[in-house]
């Protein structure tokens, strides 16, 4: 038989599992900013810079990746701290990943176009995954907004 939790054990295991994500977020951040480091690195050291779209494209993207990671981290954080993910701090941030996916689907494509010179390889490097997190984020965002409705209702209820 499926037992149900109470709303303060319920609590204990968000703010449990939160930070346990958010110091995972953390750990892949870290991960992505050694990566641009050592991109950077190799870029400065490397004679043969033929391709700096390239570079730029893959730096860009781990940068913005790591600005995801962080901000994920920072939900993440905020909810193991008051075991509340409905607030707005936390939905404003959710967007913000969101728009983040989008612009790390396309803008990275766009300036290794524009290093290189070649503008039609825009489609072809296109992320259209990257465009579709996005949105799905964009979406998970408008859900927690509902729920911080239906959670400030409550609240005056009691």
């Amino acid at each position: 038989m499926e037992q149900i939790l109470s709303k303060n054990e319920t609590i204990t295991k968000i703010r449990k599992g939160s930070m346990i994500i958010a110091v995972l977020c953390l750990i892949a951040a870290a991960f992505n900013l050694f990566v641009v480091g050592t991109e950077v690195y190799y870029l400065l050291t490397d004679a043969h810079t033929t391709q700096s779209g390239y570079w730029a494209r893959i730096m860009i993207g781990y940068g913005i990746n790591c600005v995801i990671l962080l901000s994920a981290a920072s939900v993440f954080f905020r909810i193991s701290k008051n075991g509340r993910p409905f607030t707005r701090g936390n939905i404003m941030i959710v967007r913000g990943i969101g728009v983040l996916f989008i612009v790390n689907a396309v803008l990275p494509m766009l300036i290794n176009a524009a290093i290189d010179g070649n503008p039609n390889m825009l489609f072809s490097l296109l992320d259209p995954t990257g465009v579709v997190e996005g949105i799905l984020f964009l979406f998970v965002a408008q859900i927690l907004h509902y729920g911080s409705l239906l959670q400030q209702e409550s609240d005056e209820t009691l």
